[in-house]
């Protein structure tokens, strides 16, 4: 169990060195560098409203994973890498990501038990600090089946940034683990229609004038209130 943390921290860390940007996008609050393997098309679709974003892409079938027969594996797909930079005059607050779902099924038998499972977790990077893995999460698992098979699909929602940021770089990952015992098999993966998105708010830091006119404001309230008072 410690080789195996070990090995998923080293991997995180080679993640995070890794990140490789290929396409860019540029709205009115902020910036946006990505990487497009394993997303479906040209680009990530953008709802770039007031202040609630979102943006969101087709995961690949190529993320998958399947073994028959008294074999067990697990795989490591990236999802994307993200780096996001706020316009001057601009704050983001509170970035989370949905992963759609992936599905899987098993075959079982009296003689041993096939199973799937989905893990997703990230390294980022927050307003220009130290690169952090973060804890891995199961996916919620939604499962159907009779006897002698079963199948159902994976998806979760992650908080990735509570509070505002500046600038965040994030590499999005997932691992698939299959297993099947004697004259069993297992598959998990993305399907054509498999979506990922991220959601977070753009929001307009006040300038210092309009501090200055806010305060102005509530002295000259203060004072009104006092000359009623003391009548």
């Amino acid at each position: 169990m410690k080789m195996k943390f070990l090995a998923l921290v080293l991997m995180l860390n080679a993640a995070s060195c890794a990140m490789a940007f290929e396409d860019s996008v540029n709205t009115q609050a902020y910036s946006l560098n990505y990487s497009s393997y394993f997303i479906v098309g040209d680009h990530v679709d953008f709802n770039d409203g007031q202040a609630a974003q979102e943006l969101t892409w087709k995961i690949s079938p190529k993320v998958n994973a399947g073994v028959p027969n008294e074999i067990a594996k697990s795989y490591s797909f990236g999802l994307g890498d993200f780096a996001f930079s706020a316009n001057e005059g601009y704050v983001l607050k509170g970035l989370n990501v949905e992963l759609g779902d992936l599905t899987f099924f098993r075959t079982a038998t009296t003689f041993g038990g096939s199973g799937v499972n989905a893990t997703f977790y990230y390294v980022i990077s927050v307003d220009g600090g130290e690169a952090e893995w973060m804890q891995p999460s199961w996916m919620t698992r939604t499962e159907y089946g009779s006897d002698g098979y079963s199948f159902g699909t994976f998806s979760g929602t992650y908080n990735l940034i509570e509070g505002s940021f500046r600038t965040a770089a994030m590499s999005l990952r997932v691992r698939l683990d299959v297993t099947a015992g004697p004259g069993e098999a297992a598959f998990v993966g993305a399907i054509p229609d498999t979506r990922a998105k991220l959601t977070f708010q753009a929001l307009p830091v006040p300038e210092p004038q309009t501090y200055a006119l806010m305060l102005a404001g509530l002295a000259g309230v203060g004072f009104i209130a006092r000359r009623r008072s003391s009548r």
